[in-house]
């Protein structure tokens, strides 16, 4: 499923296989102050829990464990999800997607490195960040 990632600045979207994996990645990434949106159900996942009473509780609640071991038990799906990560639509996604699909392993990071370049407005470094986290992951793609 296709996730717009809330910010106040960049429009970023990334994909996941659940709203579980989309809050963890989202609370990773945004460090509580962004959130989510499923694009087919048009849902919003607060994952803006920064100002929250209990945040520990919030994502205990959401995810059925503390973030640590979500993220364990998940490793190659939050991988993937945080490797997806892009300066993208929901509509432009698809075309993004196929362009990136087919990139050779060796012009990943270069690819990665002008999209940045090219399309962040801001200084935040949300796409980035996630590509660093993918790539400490087994499994990312």
């Amino acid at each position: 499923m296709i996730y717009k990632f809330i910010n106040p600045s960049d429009e970023i979207t990334f994909i996941a296989p659940s709203d579980q994996i989309a809050f963890c990645c989202s609370v990773i990434i945004g460090g509580g102050y962004a959130g989510c949106e499923n694009t087919e159900t048009g849902e919003s996942i607060n994952a803006m829990i920064a100002f929250s009473s209990d945040p520990q509780g919030e994502i205990k609640e959401f995810l059925g464990s503390d973030i640590f071991d979500y993220v364990k038990a998940n490793e190659i799906s939050v991988a993937d999800c945080f490797s997806s990560f892009a300066y993208v639509s929901a509509e432009e996604r698809e075309a993004f997607d196929a362009e990136f699909s087919k990139l050779k392993p060796n012009e990943i990071e270069t690819f990665r490195r002008e999209h940045d370049r090219d399309n962040r407005m801001s200084m935040n470094k949300f796409v980035v960040k996630a590509w660093e986290y993918s790539t400490k992951k087994a499994g990312a793609k």
